[in-house]
């Protein structure tokens, strides 16, 4: 059996607050891959991005990947953008059950439109930015093992589903 649980997903989907509640119930380690890169390279991600590009970020990414996968017995949320590199859910797929948090454009939009912290939503209207980026990944979010639409479920309801899930994969 696998021993994590990999939350992918388009931001605002309910990665991070879904896996803590999965993590905390279930008692499991979370790790949220953007904070991750965060505290190791000091900076919050809009800046990462603004001061080194997505390039870069992508690179730091993958390296954060590669030594997260190794781990056992948590709970990973990862940044939005973590399918454009398909090594890097061949790697979390090692040890844990994908599964991707899905949401209607219009959710989306009114969970992060009152942000400014999402670099790849700035300099253009932030719902076509949403529909557009989702539309270029929508075929790469088909990698998971499950899929979970929080566009009308609360966190404890998404939660509810996973564990559900994963309890039926492992009888």
């Amino acid at each position: 059996m696998k021993s994590n649980i990999v939350l992918i997903g388009f931001m605002g989907v309910g990665k991070t607050p879904i896996g803590q509640e999965i993590a905390k119930r279930l008692n499991k380690n979370f790790i949220d891959t953007d904070r991750e890169i965060e505290e190791s390279l000091k900076m919050p991600i809009n800046k990462i991005f603004a001061e080194h590009g997505e390039e870069y970020f992508r690179q730091k990414e993958k390296e954060m990947i590669e030594s997260i996968a190794l781990r056992e017995n948590c709970v990973i949320a990862t940044g939005g953008g973590i399918v454009l590199n398909k090594s890097n859910i061949e790697a979390l797929r090692q040890k844990g059950n994908i599964i991707c948090l899905l949401a209607q454009p219009e959710v989306i939009y009114e969970r992060v439109k009152k942000g400014n912290h999402r670099p790849l939503l700035a300099g253009e209207d932030m719902y076509e930015s949403i529909t557009r980026i989702l539309s270029e990944r929508a075929q790469k979010y088909q990698c998971a093992d499950y899929y979970v639409d929080t566009s009308t479920k609360s966190i404890e309801e998404a939660t509810d589903e996973i564990i559900s899930y994963l309890q039926q994969i492992t009888v």
